[in-house]
């Protein structure tokens, strides 16, 4: 079982969502700063 400690959030691209990275990225298409996107 995973600690809920080491999950990682996912950031992606508002305009490009298959564009994902981590906090604090840029979108190397346009040039956004990634969003925290949220699990479902």
């Amino acid at each position: 079982m995973a600690n809920p400690k080491s999950i990682v959030a996912t950031y992606a691209c508002p305009m490009h969502p298959e564009v994902i990275g981590k906090e604090g990225d840029k979108c190397p298409k346009c040039g956004m700063k990634l969003v925290k996107m949220i699990e479902n």
